[in-house]
């Protein structure tokens, strides 16, 4: 689970504003999951690193020397370790998507 806490706000109000991020809504939101379960995200994230060069606006933009780093692990890291890059980027992606799309 991802949390964010949100602005600045407290100090005016005492709210705190949080916004939290369960896997489940992360693999919904990419249409990964299959019934309870979430598949993997990395043909998803290897996608979105193609469109990154392809695409005139991405979903997501990479730098170019940071994409072919990570292609690089990609192909050269053990299955492990890529499932936890591709988690961690998809968790960041669906984080901003959801915190700027439905504000």
């Amino acid at each position: 689970m991802l949390h964010g806490l949100l602005g600045g706000g407290f100090l005016q109000d005492g709210q705190h504003r949080v916004l939290s991020v369960v896997r489940t809504a992360i693999g919904k939101h990419f249409e990964l999951m299959v019934g309870e379960s979430r598949t993997s995200g990395r043909e998803l994230v290897q996608q979105l690193m193609l469109d990154s060069v392809t695409q005139e606006h991405p979903r997501v933009l990479f730098p170019r020397d940071t994409l072919t780093r990570y292609r690089r692990l990609f192909q050269k890291g053990n299955a492990d370790r890529g499932e936890e890059m591709c988690d961690a980027l998809l968790q960041a992606v669906a984080f901003y998507e959801f915190l700027f799309n439905n504000s």
